[in-house]
């Protein structure tokens, strides 16, 4: 039986499950879906006569999403659903991008822009969706489909939700690009992989040269970054706003924000996310959501943190996880024509992270709870598990354990 946006509208919009993707939007072959803005948030619309085509129902990851499932469709296996590692993976590293500008431009070591302008320059693909910032409404993010020339001034890190996969009926549509590669967060990734994997819309899935996943331990609500910007650095509409950055400066970055007055307000990061976003503003989906590090993308990558080079200067680096051949593929051309400089890296000091724990301790208990009292969770088909885990086999580096035996 095919589904319509009415039943999509039903048992995951109207619940509170809809993770503002986009992907719905994207696949709908009649453009009947379209993303607005609910209380700042992305969410999608029926804009036309639904066509009933089964579509959005089939590619939305906000109310299923078959982890194990598409996990081997994948990597060719399953792990145990009680398994505490970071998912399937070929090899686990840190690094940064080599050239200097697209470090400093990026969140931590630069490394995902550095390996989209080395597949754009070399032929891998010819566009990439990121995401940036309205250019009309500079405080709201907004996804592009960026070229090499472009790809710089899309870096860093955005704190707010966007439709990053409603673009994919552009990629479909446009004979320009042959190959796009994607960048987004877990949920945009289980939207895609859906999609793929179901051949709902094979014009677009055979476009998609490879997926990189940011690792997200939470998105937050644009209410919160309404309120930085309103309360905390004291501007007095939004239409102020200039330009917005969530990790601007030095590492590990700050809240920078230029009016059109000229003038720069700058929030410390451990303030306004720590004291600020995180405990006041993270969206409620986000909650709910098990998987941290993208765990079905080719490429995961995340902060690690500061190095010291030239003297005082702190530099951050990127965590990164090839999970598929195509990754591992990609990370080895983007080293070998010197777009990045990396080193290999042990699980368990990934293992530590706060974005560990609330993703696969915190949001697993949160899940429980909330379906033992009936409220409205995804379905991953499988239960998570919250047990703590030994911190002296798990977070200690791989040399403290050995002389500790």
């Amino acid at each position: 039986m095919s589904h319509s946006f009415s039943d999509l509208r039903k048992a995951v919009i109207d619940v509170g499950l809809c993770t503002g993707c986009g992907t719905c939007a994207g696949v709908c072959n009649n453009r009947c879906i379209a993303m607005t803005r609910r209380q700042g948030e992305p969410e999608p619309e029926l804009v036309a006569q639904c066509q009933g085509c089964g579509g959005c129902w089939t590619v939305c990851p906000g109310g299923v999403i078959p982890l194990g499932e598409l996990e081997e469709w994948l990597y060719g296996v399953r792990r145990e659903p009680s398994s505490y590692d970071l998912g399937v993976y070929r090899s686990i590293g840190r690094g940064h991008a080599e050239d200097n500008a697209i470090r400093r431009a990026g969140t931590s070591g630069g490394i995902v822009t550095a390996i989209l302008k080395c597949a754009l320059e070399h032929g891998v693909i010819d566009s990439a969706l990121v995401t940036g910032y309205d250019r009309s409404e500079p405080y709201h993010t907004q996804p592009y489909l960026a070229t090499s020339h472009q790809i710089v001034s899309f870096a860093q890190s955005k704190y707010a939700m966007v439709a990053v996969n409603e673009l994919l009926r552009t990629v479909a549509q446009s004979s320009h690009i042959r190959k796009v590669g994607v960048v987004g967060c877990p949920c945009h990734i289980h939207g895609i992989r859906k999609l793929q994997q179901s051949q709902v819309r094979p014009d677009i899935s055979e476009k998609i040269a490879f997926v990189i996943g940011l690792f997200c331990a939470t998105q937050f609500y644009f209410e919160g970054t309404r309120h930085l910007l309103l309360e905390e650095c004291g501007l007095q509409a939004l239409s102020d706003v200039r330009t917005i950055q969530y990790r601007g400066g030095e590492w590990p970055g700050h809240f920078i924000v230029s009016s059109g007055a000229g003038e720069e307000r700058v929030l410390d990061r451990h303030h306004y996310v720590y004291h600020f976003l995180l405990p006041n503003y993270r969206r409620d989906r986000c909650m709910m959501c098990l998987d941290w590090s993208a765990e079905l993308s080719d490429v995961s990558v995340g902060d690690y943190g500061p190095v010291k080079e030239d003297g005082e200067r702190q530099w951050g680096e990127s965590t990164f996880i090839a999970r598929s051949r195509r990754g591992e593929e990609l990370m080895r051309m983007a080293e070998e024509l010197g777009y990045i400089t990396s080193m290999p890296l042990k699980m368990n000091h990934i293992l530590g992270s706060p974005g560990y724990e609330i993703k696969k301790h915190s949001a697993g208990h949160r899940w429980a709870q909330r379906r033992m009292y009936g409220w409205p969770v995804p379905d991953y088909q499988y239960t998570p598990k919250w047990e703590p885990l030994r911190r002296d086999t798990y977070f200690l580096p791989e040399k403290i354990r050995k002389s500790d035996t």
